[in-house]
This record gives C-alpha cells, structure tokens and sequence, in this order.
C-alpha cells in the first residue's frame, strides 16, 4: 500500500493540474452533470414553496449541489457560498454545477473563482468571514473565568494547539508530548500550560498525554446526536473558541484556518511542518501542506504573519521568541487579517442577507 501511495499522490496533483488549467474539461463535467444526473429528491419542496431564489452556503455538499441542480433546472435564480479557503484550490469536491451568483469571503477567493470555476466577477460578491462576526461582537471572559472553567491557575501562560485532526497529521500527539517533555525539562517556561483543542469533527487519541498536568484536553462541541455522530459549534461553543483564543499566549496549528482566528486577535502564531519524532516520505508529511500545491496556504506562507518550525528544537525556539516578545510579526499577522478577512466589523452576515435581498427585489 505505501508504495502505492506516492503514484496517488502524484495523480492527485495531475488531476487538479488537468481541471485547474483546462477549461473544457471543466464545462464538458458540468454539462454532463446538467444532462445526466436524475435528481428527484427535492422535488416536493420546490412544488411547494416555489422559491423565488435558492441561497445554499456550501455548495460543495452533495445536498446543497442537489439544490441548486432542482433550481436550476426550474429556472429558478440561485445564490452558493464558499464555504472555507481551500474549496476551489484544493478540488476536494467537484463543482459540477454552479449558482447564478457566489458569494466568497476575500478578493484571493474571488480571483480563484473567476480562473478556476469560470464565474464571471461581476457575478461575485465578497462578504468576509460571518462566523468571524462574532469575534468582533461578541463579549470575552475575563481571564479568572476562563482559566476555572478549564480547571487550571490565572497565573499560568498558554499554548494554544490547535488540532486538524489525525487523519491530516496523525502526528500531533507526538508534538503535543515533545512539547510537555520541554516544559518538564525547562526548555519552556515552567509556568506554560498547553490548551490541547480537538478538531470539531475529528478527535485525536492524545494518548498518556491527557494524564499531564501541563496539557489540558479541550474537545468543546455541542453533540446533537444521541450516537455522538453529529456535533456543531454553537453560541456558547463560538464563546469558548473565542476565549481560548484571547487569553492565549501563543498558537500552535499545522497549516489550519486557525492561523486566520489569531492573527484577527493579534496572536503569535506557529506552524508545524515536522512529523513528530518520525521521518516521513513527502506525500505523507505535514511539510507538503506549506507548498504551492496547497495553494490556499500560501498567502499565510508569504504573509511574515506566522513562524513555520521544521523541527521540535525550532518550534521550542520560536515559542520563546514569541513569549519574550508577542509584538513580533504582527505586520504580518495584520496583513492576514487585511487578505483573509476583507473587512473584519461584525458585518458579513448582514451583509450577505442585504445582497441577497437585493437579487430577490430586483
């Protein structure tokens, strides 16, 4: 199987090259889709509400595709969102069929758009971040509050780790016990404690990890299903996320959107771009992430508004810098906020519903 793993690989990327850089390739699977697909699901709802316009706000979801397939084909007006950063570079999921109007976060994701979905600009609208609404409009703990909720004294510094989940980089929780060994051993400050914060949809098995009394687990989600299947973030999980944030010293991530979350708070921010304690082919190493393969990273990468470490010894490094002096990069960090966030006032949600009413007036 691992030797079959970098010819996946390989062919991945030939396949994102082929879609990204030929346009009939693109259309040809889009007329297909049109002609081909029966699609019947959703056919009573649309009997029975005859929607004037159909808003659907990840159009990379088999139900949200399904959606605007229906409309369309009815003729009626749609309006799809892009739900995250790495959606259209990354090709994780076909769009196979496209909404009259898209709604995008940042000016980066509409040029993506218009050169790789072939929307024409005018056609898109830029509404920033909504769930980052929060962020500006919402009322922080003070710190006494946050550190009793999680059990842990006021007086100690932060570490903020943020998960992507073991299936992205299975080895976190040996970078999370690297790093308690440095604390243990005083390569860090003996008053640090890690924030370990689970990835909402993937755990990951930290191991004996969760027994130290420098690490605190941190799985915050609300569970709305009896079989633990389905988990959102809700208000009060958004608040906890938030504070986690605000009273960190330091963040920790392997390549997430959480680079974005602390550099809107001014948070010094670390990426981990080394495989734990092993040594890894390419394909399968975290350091693939920081490559313009990745492309929807690579404005983080040249930003200078994060720290990305090659090693344990690098990022032990780069945490004392931060915690000497928390002001470095913060040019950098603010230029994240200016390309990723578009404008952060605690509008984008008003915002997207404006212009859609917009469309459903005119």
């Amino acid at each position: 199987m691992e030797k079959k793993q970098p010819l996946r690989y390989i062919a991945s990327m030939a396949m994102l090259f082929l879609f990204g850089n030929l346009k009939f390739l693109r259309v040809s699977a889009r007329f297909l889709d049109y002609h081909l697909v029966r699609d019947k699901r959703l056919d009573k709802y649309f009997k029975k509400y005859k929607p004037n316009l159909v808003f659907t706000s990840n159009i990379i979801v088999p139900l949200d595709r399904s959606f605007l397939r229906h409309a369309k084909k009815r003729g009626v007006r749609t309006v799809g969102m892009i739900n995250s950063w790495d959606n259209i570079t990354l090709s994780k999921y076909p769009f196979r069929i496209l909404p009259n109007h898209l709604v995008v976060h940042n000016a980066i994701i509409k040029d993506e758009a218009v050169k790789y979905l072939d929307i024409p600009k005018e056609k898109i609208f830029i509404s920033g971040l909504p769930h980052f609404d929060f962020y500006v409009t919402g009322k922080r703990s003070t710190r006494e509050e946050f550190c009793t909720n999680l059990g842990i004294s006021s007086d100690k510094r932060i570490i903020l780790f943020a998960s992507i989940g073991s299936s992205l980089n299975p080895t976190e929780r040996q970078v999370l016990s690297l790093l308690d060994d440095a604390i243990v051993k005083e390569k860090l400050p003996k008053d640090m404690v890690i924030i370990f914060r689970q990835h909402p949809t993937e755990k990951t098995l930290v191991g004996d990890t969760n027994k130290s009394s420098n690490i605190i687990i941190d799985d915050s989600k609300t569970i709305l299903t009896k079989e633990n299947s389905y988990s959102e973030i809700l208000t009060k999980d958004m608040e906890h996320l938030a504070d986690s944030i605000f009273h960190s010293d330091v963040m920790i991530n392997t390549a997430s959107t959480m680079s974005i979350d602390a550099s809107v708070f001014d948070k010094p921010v670390i990426n981990i771009a080394f495989d734990g304690w092993e040594e890894k082919q390419f394909h399968e190493s975290v350091s693939r992430f920081y490559k313009p393969s990745h492309a929807h990273y690579q404005p983080i990468v040249k930003s200078g508004g994060v720290r990305i470490t090659y090693s344990i010894d690098d990022l032990i490094e780069v945490i004392n810098l931060y915690l000497n002096d928390p002001t470095l990069d913060k040019k950098g960090r603010r230029r994240i906020v200016e390309e990723q966030c578009y404008k952060l006032d605690g509008q984008s949600g008003k915002r997207i519903g404006i212009f859609l009413l917009s469309l459903i007036k005119n």
